[in-house]
């Protein structure tokens, strides 16, 4: 044996704060963590594994292969490649180490060596090991780094790989370990070639076994093995990086206390409901369709005109959920930031400083302003949480009451680290997932998987939904609430439903829509006035400014943070029911006031879109009907667009033929009902793209992260040049620039080098293009 070989140390990571931390230390450590994380011994394991479905011996063959998977899954680092990296920070290697780790468990010797032991599912453990640092593509393992040396000397002659073999023989009741290989390695010679060779043709053989009838057991249990060990490796590196000891911080931050019904109805729904009482001036007391909701089955979806008080009944429902087993968080998941921010501010931030959170791309942000100006379910208190930030997607496992985006749970099943991260306290959760009729058709694939696959109690919520969406989550288990049979004895909900609400009229032009807008405000009149492109937005914002008939709020995507931000809270301040000015005010927006948004206009005017969209515009006018004299009905005024985008041209067709309907039954008004009469009369009965999706669960010894959502490819994001220099004071002091990023289509990107302390993602746009109350535009108005 190399003499320097025994005396050099193996490490595991690089040097911090003069600490080392040996590669055994830090497999035996994982292995620890997954032991404490998933032991069935704790509500937490135990809900992880009931998430994936196992039975009481799945479970423990899980358990069993994932410490294994823990003591295996950086034996790969024992080279000169990592150990110069690590020692000299940043030099390329020969060969990514969880590659180098799962090659060794292709060896024949190791193979049979751990074939001794039937419980040990090889092929699973390799798959866990080959992907946990998601960078395991098909075609690409063992390949070179750039920069990288052809060759490089293997270290599994070292007495400490001697040991971590010890350990994993220990584990798993196995005989003495075979010797590794220690000569170089190199993808072209031998062993190596062949291994590669044959990891890639097993694992599409193992890939093609998923999608079989016979390997959906596997199915469950690879998904299952690959995201526990990110989350085993995260916590034992995160917490013994800022020198912590890893039973303390879980028993701190993971293993809360189960939840209860009284909790959830004493944190948060007793605050709301006692603001209702306070905003209406009597009672509150829940509708018959919210307390019915409670009686609903852990796999459920409420469906309820907007305005009806569906989120109220969410929380009912989940307090019952609570009331049947035992969880420790609830979660309410939304489309998009401004939905999962106000989610936050009138339900989820009344919950006890510390125990709600909310989280989204920007959330940061949001909580440091609502320390200047909290709503009232956040005042006095301060969610953010210094202590544990280094620790990023761990330092959430403390709180107990979640308001989110969609992307920041479920993209862990398109291999989004941070969201793998929060598998384990997803599967520990009551989960309810709001508007689901507006996600696009890969995130909403991906939900489809998520149901089909995991054993999560999970309410969906909408107010409208196409028949074929209808389908396609009544062919995942998921059952529908209220039925037309339940209708019979929801009186309350039933009279709410076909009470007129909406006129709907014709507008002949663009212009004809002009002059209506202007004699409603006039008239101090609040209108909601939705476009589908934000050059329109722009447009018409500007145009009803240079008139000064009333306030005007230009409300869209193309915004830096800190400006979407103020008119986001205007649009809501200013929309509340029962609020009224000395002047008419009108926001025009585009598609981002569709969802969730608690707006309450006067009147609506609108481009036809597509039915869905339609519905939920429509939503946002006589929203509460409390607050309106009896009999009062919206005016609605649709609109024809010359052009479709961003929708299709047929989608269109079917939408003007839905109005036309509409024109010509609603003489006295129409409700909630008809519109869903309507939807489900002229609605789709398919979708393109149909069906479920999710990496975590299809790719076997693979992973290769996927988008959850279909991306705009035409916008990226940006800083403006002239806010370089604040930027980089921002950048320079450890501080935030989230405020300071604008959406820009893409070819408005400049073509100029970036400047070196500026993030990759970033781009440059030109600052001249740029104004605070109408956002980036790409095009002169008057020239429009």
């Amino acid at each position: 044996m190399d003499q320097s070989v025994v005396t050099r140390a193996l490490l595991a990571k690089s040097r911090h704060a003069g600490r080392e931390i040996s590669l055994r230390e830090h497999l035996q450590d994982t292995a620890k963590s997954a032991r404490l994380i998933f032991g069935l011994e704790n509500r937490v394991g135990r809900n992880f594994c009931r998430a994936f479905g196992f039975s009481d011996d799945e479970s423990k063959n899980f358990l069993l292969n994932l410490e294994v998977a823990c003591l295996f899954h950086d034996i790969g680092k024992a080279n000169e490649g990592f150990a110069d990296a690590v020692e000299h920070h940043g030099r390329a290697q020969t060969v990514r180490h969880e590659h180098l780790s799962a090659l060794i468990l292709q060896l024949p010797e190791v193979q049979m060596w751990l074939g001794a032991n039937v419980a040990i599912r090889q092929p699973l453990v390799i798959a866990a090991v080959l992907s946990h640092h998601l960078k395991a593509k098909y075609g690409e393992i063992g390949t070179v780094p750039i920069g990288g040396l052809r060759q490089c000397r293997l270290l599994f002659d070292h007495p400490e790989i001697r040991e971590i073999l010890c350990d994993i023989a220990a584990v798993a009741e196995l005989g003495s370990a075979p010797d590794l290989p220690y000569h170089d390695f190199s993808n072209s010679s031998e062993p190596w070639r062949s291994l590669i060779s044959k990891i890639e043709s097993d694992g599409n053989q193992f890939r093609r076994r998923l999608d079989s009838a016979e390997g959906q057991s596997d199915r469950r249990m690879v998904a299952a093995l690959k995201a526990a060990l990110i989350v085993a490796d995260s916590v034992a590196s995160g917490v013994i990086r800022e020198g912590g000891s890893i039973e303390k911080w879980l028993a701190e931050n993971l293993h809360l206390a189960t939840m209860t019904q009284a909790e959830l109805t004493e944190k948060i729904i007793v605050p709301c409901t006692n603001k209702i009482q306070t905003r209406t001036g009597r009672p509150y007391k829940p509708a018959n369709f919210q307390t019915s909701a409670a009686k609903l089955g852990s796999r459920s979806v409420l469906r309820a005109g907007c305005g009806s008080g569906k989120t109220l009944a969410a929380y009912y429902w989940a307090a019952s959920q609570l009331a049947h087993g035992e969880y420790g968080r609830v979660i309410f998941l939304y489309p998009t930031r401004g939905t999962a921010t106000e989610g936050f501010k009138d339900y989820t931030g009344w919950a006890p400083d510390g125990e709600a959170l909310l989280l989204h791309g920007s959330s940061r942000y949001v909580l440091e302003s609502m320390l200047y100006n909290p709503p009232d379910s956040a005042k006095d208190k301060n969610y953010l949480d210094e202590s544990n930030e280094r620790l990023y997607s761990l330092a959430n496992y403390n709180r107990r009451f979640f308001s989110a985006t969609v992307d920041q749970f479920l993209s862990f099943l398109q291999f989004n680290y941070p969201s793998i991260c929060m598998s384990v306290i997803l599967a520990d959760s009551v989960v309810v997932l709001d508007e689901v009729h507006s996600f696009d058709r890969r995130l909403f694939n991906t939900v489809l998987e998520y149901l089909r696959s995991m054993n999560v109690p999970t309410l969906c919520m909408t107010a409208t939904l196409p028949t074929a969406r209808v389908k396609e989550l009544q062919n995942v288990g998921m059952e529908f609430f209220p039925t037309p049979t339940d209708m019979e004895d929801l009186k309350d909900l039933a009279s709410l439903e076909e009470r007129p609400r909406y006129r709907v009229e014709r507008a002949a032009t663009e212009e004809e829509a002009m002059e209506r807008c202007q004699t409603a405000m006039t008239n101090r009149e609040k209108v909601l006035w939705v476009v589908n492109t934000v050059d329109r937005c722009q447009r018409l914002a500007a145009a009803l400014k240079s008139t000064s008939v009333g306030a005007v709020i230009c409300y869209h995507s193309r915004f830096q943070l800190r400006d979407r931000e103020r008119w986001h809270k205007e649009c809501v301040d200013k929309f509340r029911a029962g609020t009224r000015f000395e002047s008419g005010i009108v926001a025009l927006t585009t598609q981002v006031c569709e969802m969730s948004l608690d707006l309450d206009a006067d009147r609506l005017i609108t481009e036809v879109a597509p039915i869905p969209s339609l519905v939920q515009r429509m939503g946002r006018a006589n929203r509460h009907l409390e607050s309106r004299p009896e009999g009062f009905v919206a005016p609605v005024h649709v609109y024809e667009v010359r052009n479709a985008l961003p929708y299709q041209f047929d989608e269109l067709e079917v939408a003007s033929n839905f109005v036309d309907g509409l024109v010509e039954s609603g003489g006295s008004g129409i409700s909630q009902a008809q519109l869903a009469e309507g939807l489900e009369m002229f609605g789709p009965t398919t979708e393109r793209g149909v069906g479920p999706s999710a990496r975590l669960f299809e790719s076997g010894y693979f992973a290769a992260p996927a988008d959850l959502r279909d991306i705009d490819e035409f916008a990226v994001p940006a800083l403006l040049d002239g806010e370089l220099l604040l930027a980089e004071e921002l950048v320079k002091s450890g501080k935030r620039i989230d405020q300071l990023v604008v959406p820009v289509p893409s070819k408005f990107a400049l073509d100029v080098p970036s400047p070196s302390w500026m993030p990759r993602y970033l781009k440059l746009a030109a600052s001249s293009l740029y104004d605070w109350e109408l956002g980036f535009r790409t095009k002169s108005w008057e020239a429009h």
